[in-house]
């Protein structure tokens, strides 16, 4: 089974990874209330959807990434939504989760 973790300021990345959650099949989680109350994901894949805040990853997305604790290694993948440009959004992404030996895809 997998998850589906979502940072929403306005309602857009909630959207999306509500619709993106129904058709892969998996749990629907928040970036926010994870990091108010952490636990060890297991999971066959993980899916995290996030806006594009000045070309990058919003902060809270950041922390997120920097403190999950991911159980073995499953298929991570990241889905970032903007009006334009994703800027180096996912690049970040990929850095932060390859510092602490996870593979984004």
């Amino acid at each position: 089974m997998g998850v589906i973790y979502y940072f929403s300021g306005t309602g857009n990345g909630y959207t999306l990874a509500k619709e993106l959650a129904a058709a892969l099949q998996a749990d629907l989680k928040s970036m926010a209330q994870y990091l108010r109350q952490p636990e060890e994901i297991t999971a066959d894949f993980i899916g995290l959807v996030a806006p594009v805040y000045c070309m990058n990853v919003p902060p809270v997305v950041e922390h997120f990434l920097a403190t999950v604790r991911i159980k073995d290694h499953p298929y991570v993948f990241y889905v970032a939504h903007m009006g334009a440009t994703a800027g180096g959004s996912q690049g970040r992404a990929k850095e932060i989760l390859a510092g602490r030996g996870l593979k984004l895809a």
